[in-house]
């Protein structure tokens, strides 16, 4: 995980994004992938309004090759304080502003835990499970399962069920996994590669 590829925001929001979190869970991020073709958005969104701790703001974001958009659509406008995002450059803002994440275990898992953001999470592909699982047991997410066996009602019990001491436990756990600097580090090793190899080849020729 210290070597994960993550773009240069995620690193530069993480002081500020580990600063703001005390347990709070007044905005809400469901993110399932850019494609998304079980549709698991709208299942979770619809568990998102059958919680009793829906809260005021939950930012939906989707790909623009998402086949279910129009339904999206339409699930956002039933959710109060729903905002819907299509294919967006803005993901790590919209993390580090996020209280609590919804969203499918695979790459995302590590952006989360550089920004410290607490999540459930579900699995949408066989190559999510082992990621999924070692998080979980680190701490620094809450897994659910696989995606399509969850309805709606299990989201919302899973989000009723999470408390102030849970999110900022799980936001302290994740926050240790991750830094966000991984991509530093493997163009310094890139670079010491390189470097020795140039040395190599001027010595073997010197």
């Amino acid at each position: 995980a210290q070597y994960a590829l993550l773009r240069p925001e995620f690193a530069e929001l993480r002081k500020a994004s580990l600063a703001r979190r005390d347990g709070a869970l007044a905005r809400l991020l469901v993110f399932m992938g850019g494609g998304d073709a079980g549709n698991e958005t709208c299942k979770a969104l619809r568990g998102v309004a059958l919680s009793g701790r829906t809260p005021a703001t939950t930012d939906v974001v989707i790909g623009s090759s998402n086949p279910h958009r129009q339904q999206v659509e339409r699930a956002c406008a039933a959710l109060p304080g729903a905002r819907l995002h299509v294919q967006t450059e803005r993901m790590a803002e919209l993390m580090a502003a996020a209280d609590c994440a919804v969203g499918a275990a695979g790459t995302t898992t590590w952006e989360r835990c550089a920004l410290g953001l607490p999540a459930l999470v579900v699995a949408l592909a066989d190559n999510q499970i082992e990621i999924a699982q070692t998080i979980d047991a680190a701490g620094a997410h809450r897994f659910l399962g696989w995606g399509e066996q969850l309805t709606e009602a299990d989201y919302a019990r899973a989000l009723d069920a999470l408390d102030a001491p849970a999110l900022a436990a799980m936001s302290r756990a994740g926050a240790q996994i991750c830094d966000g600097l991984g991509a530093e580090r493997v163009a310094a090793r890139l670079a010491g590669a390189a470097g020795a190899r140039a040395r190599a080849g001027s010595g073997t020729h010197g």
